[in-house]
């Protein structure tokens, strides 16, 4: 992981202009869970959910909202969060914020790209996605911190985000009344998405721009800029707008 230390003291405010070159509109999906190419990951990236880091190595660390155990033996993974880590809107992080995910990519109504063969490794989701249970069986509550993942495999892979093992989270409090199949075009998801990274959206107009303002609630502290604005550009005029100092980067 690449790090950059600046010496002097910072200043604080100010809003970040970003250039997003792109020659047609974004697709606007702001969930982990249900986007579907890059540009909206880098959107994403201001605003996110995850709730692991990962090292130098691409491994997963302890060290962040949320940590792991696995067994081998068993084939059980422990995730636990930290206490008193808030969304966006004030809100707590539950576990129960953790094992939405599951249950979406899991569902029956999901179209989206992300239940696939490492899914699958998860014990009782296929039974859950054909219909058969309400709820997967390899997913256990422990309590609002703790939940374990019974795995029918493990590789090296599940140090990394494999095997199944999901890395963000979803705003129950928010999303979990809205039906899977109508998720994706939900304002929760498309105009107003809830954060727990240092910033969160505050106006986006529809395949041109994103607007972010510093998250109050943000577990490591509010960041040092007011904000960021990412604007769709296109590659015929973005060399002219850089030159103009329309924008800070690119």
């Amino acid at each position: 992981k690449s790090k950059v230390t600046n010496e002097g003291t910072p200043i604080n405010g100010g809003t970040l202009m970003i250039a997003m070159q792109k020659d047609e509109p974004f697709q606007g999906i702001f969930s982990y869970a249900l986007y579907e190419d890059g540009y909206d990951a880098d959107l994403m990236t201001f605003a996110n959910t995850s709730v692991f880091s990962v090292d130098g190595d691409f491994l997963l660390t302890n060290d962040d909202i949320a940590s792991f155990d696995v067994n081998e033996e068993t084939k059980v993974v422990t995730v636990s969060i930290k206490k008193d880590v808030k969304w966006s809107d004030g809100e707590p992080l539950t576990i129960d914020d953790l094992i939405l995910p599951y249950h979406i990519i899991g569902h029956k109504d999901y179209t989206g790209v992300r239940y696939n063969s490492q899914l699958r490794n998860i014990v009782g989701i296929e039974e859950y996605h054909a219909g058969q249970t309400e709820t997967i069986s390899g997913i256990t509550k422990v309590d609002d911190y703790t939940y374990t993942l019974e795995l029918k495999t493990i590789s090296p892979g599940l140090y990394s985000g494999g095997d199944g093992l999901i890395t963000y989270a979803e705003p129950t409090h928010v999303i979990g009344s809205i039906p899977v199949a109508e998720l994706v075009e939900s304002d929760a998801v498309r105009k107003n998405p809830l954060s727990l990274a240092p910033f969160v959206i505050t106006k986006v107009v529809a395949g041109e721009s994103v607007e972010y303002k510093a998250n109050e609630h943000y577990w490591k502290g509010a960041p040092k800029l007011d904000g960021v604005i990412v604007k769709v550009v296109p590659s015929s005029t973005i060399a002219k707008a850089l030159e103009a100092g329309e924008y800070d980067v690119t």
